[in-house]
């Protein structure tokens, strides 16, 4: 027997995950169809990380395209955002450079 999924019990059994081309953006759908946006994604896997004490550090890497309203909510719940230029590889600094 594997191990169980880590979403296991939260009620995700019912949703679509669409990828692009490369794989480095995406987008939810719930079971009705209804669109959950990016910045709302980083928001709920942000604050569900920070209540299970498993987010590294104090923040989260965003790039400056996301909505300052990301920004007030990650705030709110203790966060500090840490803006990159768009793009994998300077995501990617942004996390080495952070240790986020």
């Amino acid at each position: 027997m594997g191990r169980k999924p880590f979403t296991e019990g939260l009620g995700l059994e019912n949703i679509g995950i669409a990828l692009d081309g490369d794989g480095d953006r995406l987008l939810i759908c719930d079971e009705m169809g209804r669109i959950v946006h990016g910045d709302h994604i980083i928001a709920i896997i942000a604050d569900f990380l920070k209540k299970k004490n498993k987010l590294r550090g104090d923040g989260v890497v965003v790039t400056h395209v996301s909505n300052s309203g990301l920004e007030i909510y990650l705030e709110s719940i203790g966060l500090q955002t840490y803006r990159t230029d768009v793009g994998d590889l300077e995501s990617g600094r942004g996390n080495i450079v952070t240790g986020k």
